[in-house]
């Protein structure tokens, strides 16, 4: 049974700039790993296309380092946060500096359903900043000109 201590849980989907062979992913992964080993992180990283769905777990200050530096990295964008743990608790992936697993196997029926979800989050985030941008581009016309008067 693992020791509980104090953890941060990390959960985010990200775009990768291109969609990775089977090779490059299996090298991401082991990237992550080495770094991951290094920083006493664990975690799981599931690839689908181009859509990244990853778990983080570790000291609080090296998960936020990690996360972090995948927000700044050019190689991932539109990163949504999807929530974060934090407190005493056991690892969910104890035995994975970070475990990777690819979903683009078509053929795996069993990864379909985990596929639509990921696909699912992103159209309906992007659904979401463009509706955002729409509210603040009302609010500012209506509200935030400058010299208007807000209308009553």
């Amino acid at each position: 049974m693992e020791t509980i201590i104090e953890l941060k849980r990390v959960r985010y989907i990200s775009e990768f700039s291109d969609v990775l062979s089977p090779d490059e992913l299996r090298q991401v992964a082991a990237d992550s790993a080495r770094n991951n080993k290094r920083d006493q992180i664990t975690g799981l990283l599931i690839s689908a296309g181009n859509l990244f769905f990853q778990l983080l777990e570790g000291p609080p200050s090296a998960v936020d380092e990690c996360y972090r530096r995948i927000k700044e990295d050019p190689r991932h964008t539109n990163v949504l946060f999807l929530g974060m743990d934090v407190g005493d608790m056991e690892r969910l992936c104890p035995d994975w500096d970070m475990k990777g697993v690819d979903l683009n196997d078509d053929s795996q029926e069993r990864f379909a359903l985990l596929r639509e979800i990921m696909r699912s989050i992103q159209v309906q985030q992007m659904a979401i900043d463009r509706l955002r941008m729409g509210l603040e581009e009302a609010v500012w016309n209506e509200f935030l000109r400058v010299g208007d008067e807000p209308s009553a």
